[in-house]
């Protein structure tokens, strides 16, 4: 197998690139196969920024593309298909990537990247710390939702929240065997989604080591309904077969669910924890 690793920095120039040594690659395969699974998150490499934008890996084994993928901003984005993304939310991968070309390239240019990716990794901490939703939320994406007629009809609200597009309408509990009310109850609703894998969030303003925040809300005795916060610290939901949205029901961003206006769905429950990868719906 040959690995090709090139490094995404020039704009007029060729980019550097150099082959991995055997070691090299067993090394990075180990790393690759502990990143975790990030179905619908994409990483920014692709717009537009001057300067430092990530590697690209190709490995090529009897002629044909064994691996294609871009890493930058915590995503390893992996071809074409966004639903086989991974995430580093260490940045593990491009710092090792680095590392090992720090023989390849001018120590201005290798000093440039370290500190940008050591830059981007300090502000995302730094943003942890005062709240912001960085790194395992996901991004509003609403085109995933809203261009494929499929997706768009059979995903609801819970399917948006959770981030996973199940073409069933999901309804809380019924991935796990034990769906919620037919009526919908806080306690009820909430307790149907936990049995799926989300879970209670202990304050209002958490920020989750791992997954995203979801919110849910009733219309009494009639409907349930999800936000999602993504991670540009706003909420975003996807009312039934309609569009995934940013907005509330005053064309408002939605900045706090339990202030926004949301119709009919005057009861807020509280908030959840939801890891995808962790969380069963159908």
């Amino acid at each position: 197998m040959s690995t090709t690793v090139t490094l995404n920095i020039y704009s007029g120039m060729p980019n550097p690139t150099w082959e991995l040594t055997t070691d090299q690659e067993i090394e990075f395969n180990n790393k690759f196969s502990q990143m975790k699974f990030a179905p619908l998150d994409k990483s920014p490499v692709g717009v537009g920024l001057l300067g430092y934008r990530g590697f690209e890996v190709q490995s090529i084994e009897n002629n044909d593309i064994s691996l294609k993928a871009s890493i930058f901003g915590s995503i390893i984005n992996i071809g074409d298909v966004d639903d086989q993304n991974m995430i580093d939310s260490e940045r593990e991968i491009e710092l090792f990537l680095l590392e090992i070309a720090k023989d390849k390239l001018d120590k201005d240019l290798f000093d440039y990247v370290k500190d940008s990716i050591k830059e981007n990794l300090s502000d995302a901490a730094e943003k942890r710390a005062s709240g912001f939703q960085v790194m395992d939320a996901p991004p509003f994406d609403p085109g995933y939702w809203n261009n494929d007629p499929c997706i768009k009809k059979t995903d609801n609200c819970y399917n948006y929240a959770v981030n996973k597009a199940t073409y069933t309408f999901a309804q809380p509990g019924r991935g796990s065997g034990q769906k919620g009310p037919d009526v919908p109850v806080c306690t009820c609703t909430g307790a149907a989604a936990e049995r799926d894998g989300v879970v209670k969030a202990t304050s209002t303003t958490i920020v989750p080591s791992d997954g995203h925040l979801v919110a849910l809300v009733i219309w009494p005795g009639k409907d349930f309904h999800w936000y999602r916060k993504d991670k540009s610290n706003n909420w975003s939901h996807k009312p039934g077969s309609t569009d995934a949205i940013n907005t509330d029901n005053d064309r408002k961003l939605i900045s706090n669910p339990e202030t926004c206006a949301r119709g009919n769905y005057t009861v807020f429950c509280g908030y959840y924890i939801c890891i995808p990868d962790k969380t069963t719906i159908s």
